[in-house]
């Protein structure tokens, strides 16, 4: 019987390992990651995301990212809250793109990045609040005109030049 339970308990660890997410194998260094945040290169990939009236979800797929340049801010992010308006057409994602934005980073005393992106004339979104780890992990905070504000979780990866 203590075999067996020995055993069972092996059985348990190893399919827990081989069901478990692995880090990605490309790891940036923080000053890679500082240098993307100062050039406007870099793309935030969503993983989770938490409404402001609700709980953490785990975000399925790809493609659920923000991508930052120099001359323009773009982004395709799943939503879940409160709806002031109903969005024409049936999408209730936050997707847009916009070349009119202000970009405003500071940094804070462990080390962490700021960013604050504020959109001009953007119907969706009014404002982007980006917290940068050293580690390269981020949340980003959009705050949407007709919407309540959803916060995200992920990575941040420079974009090739």
């Amino acid at each position: 019987m203590k075999t067996f339970s020995g055993l069972l308990g092996l059985a348990l660890v190893w399919l827990f390992l081989a069901c478990s997410t692995s880090k990605p194998l490309v790891s940036y260094s923080p000053q890679e990651i500082n240098t993307a945040l100062d050039n406007q290169s870099y793309q935030f990939q969503a993983q989770f995301m938490q409404p402001a009236s609700g709980r953490m979800r785990n975000i399925t797929g790809s493609g659920h990212f923000l991508k930052v340049t120099s001359d323009k801010v773009s982004a395709n992010l799943p939503y879940f809250g409160r709806a002031y308006a109903a969005p024409i057409g049936g999408d209730a994602g936050i997707k847009f793109e916009s070349d009119n934005f202000t970009y405003d980073v500071s940094t804070k005393s462990k080390g962490e990045r700021v960013i604050s992106i504020k959109l001009s004339g953007s119907p969706e979104v009014r404002e982007l609040h980006l917290t940068v780890f050293t580690d390269g992990s981020a949340d980003l905070r959009v705050t949407p005109t007709n919407k309540q504000f959803i916060t995200y979780r992920g990575e941040i990866t420079p974009m090739a030049d």
